[in-house]
């Protein structure tokens, strides 16, 4: 059975708010987007999974023309309302498939994956951003972020769904780095049709430095452009010490 969709309308009010106050973090946003743009397969269907929150912010609607806007909570801003693990999309429907922060919300990762494969074209792409367990992260995220973090559990094994969980704030930051990077070889034979073209590692210290969703934020406007910069030129040599994000490109290759 799929999660029940619901409505957290005032929670992602209260979210939205604070990204709309938080000019650093809606730069940090941009270049996430940007990012995953340039990965994609340009002018062509793409669904966005996980869209209710970045809706408002409209970046994934100036940049692609033609895109489905979903997410499993009802909304004013998306397209549809539906659960991740049951797309109701037509086979091959799709060019691309985007997502920030949304796959390690998942509690049965490879049921979705199996439907992106199914609703993406030949050569279509998952392009997705997610959190990244390195040996500097792992600290914040297991000791003060408010999601769990572990890796010491079977990531493509599926459970029953829990319709007491929350989609909006139960989730696992270790899950992408155990699916994509500990457990690789797994995820291409249960996928074999998928391949892995790009792992990159994102954020190092300004993301942090913006508080993320918190009431506080010690990086001023002007100067985050900057510093992303210095932030790429720094992570070949960072990256694998403290990286918090990775960038990941799946490509369907059947």
């Amino acid at each position: 059975m799929p999660h029940k969709v619901t409505n957290y309308k005032t929670a992602i009010a209260q979210r939205q708010r604070l990204f709309l106050r938080k000019t650093a973090l809606q730069i940090i946003y941009e270049s996430f987007y940007q990012k995953i743009y340039e990965n994609c397969n340009k002018q062509e269907k793409t669904l966005e999974i996980g869209s209710a929150f970045f809706t408002l912010f409209g970046k994934s609607k100036n940049l692609f023309k033609d895109i489905v806007l979903s997410d499993v909570s009802f909304n004013d801003q998306s397209t549809i309302t539906c659960d991740a693990h049951f797309l109701p999309f037509k086979n091959k429907s799709f060019a691309n498939i985007i997502a920030i922060d949304t796959f390690h919300h998942l509690q049965n990762p490879l049921i979705f994956l199996k439907e992106a494969s199914r609703i993406l074209k030949k050569n279509g792409k998952v392009v997705l951003i997610e959190p990244l367990v390195t040996p500097i992260s792992q600290i914040i995220y297991k000791f003060i972020h408010h999601e769990d973090c572990y890796m010491d559990k079977d990531p493509f094994q599926t459970t029953d769904f829990d319709q007491h969980r929350d989609p909006l704030v139960d989730g696992n930051n270790g899950l992408p780095t155990a699916c994509f990077l500990r457990e690789k070889d797994s995820f291409h034979n249960k996928l074999p049709e998928f391949k892995i073209t790009k792992l990159q590692r994102l954020s190092l210290f300004v993301y942090p430095l913006t508080g993320g969703y918190q009431n506080w934020c010690l990086m001023p406007a002007s100067l985050t452009k900057g510093l992303l910069k210095i932030e790429n030129l720094l992570m070949p040599f960072l990256g694998r010490l403290m990286a918090l994000r990775m960038l990941l490109v799946i490509e369907k290759q059947e």
